[in-house]
This record gives structure tokens, sequence and C-alpha cells, in this order.
């Protein structure tokens, strides 16, 4: 487990790097990423569907403090369910507080979704007050495995404290 927060703190410290990743203009592929008619794009496999992946996420443990500061940086480990309610994976984020407000923070997090050999990075700002519902969407960073080549965003919305769901728009 050490490892693994080890491995989250450096996330954290590269994570204000990708806000261009994140920006409208980014998130277009270029006319030369577009797939073939075959499906294929020209540098890599064939792409996926706009078919979404639905995913909830149970918190299982969180180090963000009760009154945080700015800069501040806290993980959270998440077990992923299907629509079924079966444990297909696993979440850990890496975030920190960049803006303080009177309501409360606002959090840059770095995202990773573990399914089965494969992953998904995705980042994303959100408002950490208010009451529940909370929403917010990602830009997806990239991938390993099957979603080497992922790109899209993630629909976030926090029905309360401890449930996250996600809906995963690959593009």
């Amino acid at each position: 487990m050490s490892t693994r927060r080890a491995h989250l703190a450096a996330m954290g410290l590269a994570a204000a790097a990708p806000f261009v990743a994140a920006s409208p203009a980014a998130a277009q592929p270029s006319a030369a990423a577009q797939p073939s008619a075959a499906g294929r794009s020209p540098a890599g496999p064939a792409r996926r569907s706009e078919a979404a992946l639905e995913l909830t996420a149970r918190r299982t443990e969180i180090t963000l403090p009760e009154v945080p500061t700015l800069g501040v940086t806290y993980i959270a480990l998440l077990d992923l369910f299907d629509d079924s309610g079966e444990q297909v994976g696993q979440a850990s984020t890496s975030s920190f507080v960049v803006e303080l407000t009177t309501e409360g923070p606002i959090v840059l997090g770095s995202i990773v979704l573990q399914l089965e050999a494969s992953q998904i990075h995705y980042q994303r700002i959100i408002n950490r007050f208010g009451g529940y519902p909370r929403e917010s969407t990602g830009a997806i960073l990239g991938g390993t495995g099957e979603y080497a080549d992922a790109t899209g965003q993630v629909d976030v919305v926090w029905p309360d404290q401890e449930t996250v769901k996600l809906s995963v728009r690959l593009s």
C-alpha cells in the first residue's frame, strides 16, 4: 500500500502540467487522428464506439484534512462497480487544492480507473463544497492495455459523500 501511496503522491506533483489537455481545442482530435472508414486511425488500433462505460465508485479511503489549505495534496481510494453491482476494478485519485473559497476548496485531481488488466487515466477540477449532488467533467488523458489510445471525457456525479457515478465516454 505504501508504494501505491508514493506513486499517487508523485502524480500529484505533476498534475498541473496537463491543464492544456483539458481545453476544448485539445480534446478535439485532429483530422489526421480521425478513424478511417475501416475504423482504424493512422497511428493505432480500431477506435471504440461512443457508448459510455457506466460505473459506480464507492470510496474506501481519503486523506483530505477537515480544514484543507491551499496546495494540500491528498489521495482517495475507491472500489468500482458495474450496473449489476459486481466489482469491476478500483480507482485511485491524487488531488490537490488549487483554490480556497468561503464555501470550501476547489480541487484538481488525477484519477486512474483500474479495470481488469487495463487502465483509464483522466483529470478534472471539482468544487468540493455545497450540497449533493455535485457534478464535474474530466478529460481522458490516455490509458493502458485495451485503453492505450483512450480519449474522451468522464462525466461525474456525486449523489452523496461516499458514492461517485462515472460515465466514461470514449471517443
